[in-house]
């Protein structure tokens, strides 16, 4: 007896739109066919349908990965590219080396006489007059504070003497103290005192001295006393005035910026910020002249300060907090902030060649150092980066390759069937 045979279509769709769902399209056409037991199996043409969307699958999976892969190698080229040029364009050594050669020449010129001269000078400073001794400090036999142990390999050392002026500030911005009652005898009258009565201005209480700051801003006269080695007449060298306070009145964007970013005073009337800085430091170097035998201001490098980061100026000023009232500040404020410090250098000094030769780092060849260390890091990375499209690549390389063989021994065939 034959069996009966039931061939169904099926087709799976959107009930929305109506169009086929998924992989709705294999089953579009493909027909399930029942044995008469109550089991059905997929047809020849669903098997087809069934393998060919596996292989789609399948290819576009590659094709991702293929894309990935390409992405990945690119970039990794780029990085390893680049950090390689930058590891070979920033020539650290040969940089450094010739820094160094620069620096170990300034020693030798200042092991030669340069420093001697110096360090057998007595310096002073004069404010409006007034004479404050400058006390040698001698400060190793190296450049200060160098960063690492690293940076004193290749370097001569050498020992070096500055002249300082702690606190130049306290002498100068104390006002004068009130006359005091003369103290009487015992048992005696102020009749009986030699120079005659006291008068009654004398006996009154004297008035506390005045807490404004006000004086500060006054300019002051600044100069340098030499005391030569050989008992030569001084020389005065003369700086420029300078006052122990700035007073600054400019316009602000707001009082925000005024008050949190400047430190200053906001005035709502006239849109104003009002700042005070206070001296901070006081910095100026000297160079020895043989053919005349006197001392005067070295303005090398630029200016004749000591610190490049304040462009070489001898002047260097810090911030003082304007009260919220408006007022000036009061003289015990400015008195509780640290004192400014006088230094005294000589110019072919070895650690002011240090700082300009270095941009005032104190480390050589900084800039050679951090492109070495940037491009060591796109090495890196690059690496890293590649390592993805090497796994990526690998299937796809492996497959070439079988497809190569393949063709190699079909060619074979081929040749031995011609024979």
């Amino acid at each position: 007896m034959r069996r009966a045979v039931a061939v169904t279509t099926t087709q799976l769709s959107d009930p929305a739109t109506g169009n086929p769902r998924g992989h709705a399209n294999i089953g579009a056409r493909a027909r399930n066919v029942s044995d008469g037991a109550g089991g059905v199996y997929p047809s020849h043409s669903a098997m087809r349908a069934l393998r060919k969307n596996g292989n789609n699958i399948t290819e576009d999976e590659e094709a991702k990965n293929f894309r990935c892969a390409s992405f990945s190698l690119a970039a990794a080229v780029v990085l390893l590219v680049t950090g390689t040029v930058m590891m070979h364009t920033s020539d650290y050594s040969k940089r450094r080396n010739h820094m160094l050669d620069e620096f170990n020449q300034g020693v030798e010129t200042w092991d030669d006489g340069a420093g001697h001269e110096f360090n057998s000078t007595s310096w002073e400073l004069l404010v409006d007059g007034k004479p404050l001794p400058l006390l040698p400090k001698y400060t190793g036999d190296n450049m200060a504070n160098p960063k690492t142990s690293q940076q004193l390999k290749g370097m001569s050392q050498y020992e070096a003497v500055k002249f300082e002026l702690p606190g130049m500030l306290e002498p100068l911005a104390q006002p004068p103290s009130p006359p005091m009652l003369q103290e009487l005898p015992s048992g005696a009258t102020s009749t009986e005192l030699e120079a005659g009565p006291l008068p009654s201005t004398a006996l009154a209480t004297p008035k506390p001295a005045s807490n404004s700051s006000a004086g500060l801003l006054r300019n002051r006269t600044v100069a340098l006393r030499v005391h030569p080695s050989d008992g030569s007449p001084s020389q005065d060298i003369k700086l420029p005035s300078t006052p122990l306070m700035m007073k600054l009145v400019r316009r602000a964007g707001g009082w925000k910026v005024c008050k949190y970013q400047q430190g200053g005073y906001y005035s709502g009337r006239n849109q104003s910020c009002t700042t005070y800085s206070l001296l901070d430091q006081v910095c100026a170097k000297v160079a020895y002249d043989k053919d005349s035998g006197t001392w005067d201001l070295d303005p090398r490098y630029g200016d004749v300060g000591c610190n490049p980061r304040n462009l070489w100026k001898p002047y260097l000023w810090r911030r003082l907090h304007a009260p919220p009232n408006g007022a000036m500040p009061k003289l015990t404020a400015s008195m509780a902030q640290p004192f400014p410090k006088m230094t005294l250098r000589n110019a072919d000094d070895p650690y002011l060649l240090a700082l300009n030769i270095t941009k005032g780092t104190l480390v050589f060849a900084e800039g050679a150092a951090q492109e070495l260390a940037t491009g060591l890091v796109l090495v890196v990375i690059g690496a890293v980066t590649m390592l993805p499209a090497l796994v990526l690549y690998y299937p796809i390389i492996m497959g070439l390759l079988a497809q190569h063989r393949r063709r190699e021994v079909y060619l074979r065939q081929g040749d031995d069937i011609d024979v």
